[in-house]
């Protein structure tokens, strides 16, 4: 009750969110969605599956095809090094631009 009442506390039912901080944060969203897709893609072509290459796989094929190549000694590290980069300017993006 003492921290209710007289402290500080920051839970996401705090945060409010106005109809722009909203709107980028789904933009945002859609764009993280399209660089992991995008890094994955690229990830299995290098993996000799160029036919992610087009880009027109949905996630289920691309999800599928990654995961025959998951076991295989030090793979996963690759895809680890490939998407995480990709990503890191997304997450950047969504807490810089959602949360003054």
């Amino acid at each position: 009750l003492f921290l209710q009442m007289f402290g500080f506390t920051c839970a996401f039912r705090d945060l409010l969110l106005t109809d722009a901080a909203e709107k980028k944060r789904s933009d945002l969203i859609k764009g993280s969605r399209a660089s992991a897709k995008q890094a994955v893609e690229t990830w299995l072509n290098k993996h000799n599956r160029q036919e992610f290459a087009d880009g027109f796989a949905n996630m289920e094929m691309i999800a599928e095809a990654a995961s025959e190549l998951l076991p295989k000694d030090k793979v996963a590290q690759a895809y680890e090094g490939t998407v995480i980069p990709a990503m890191k300017t997304n997450w950047s993006d969504m807490i810089n631009k959602c949360i003054p």
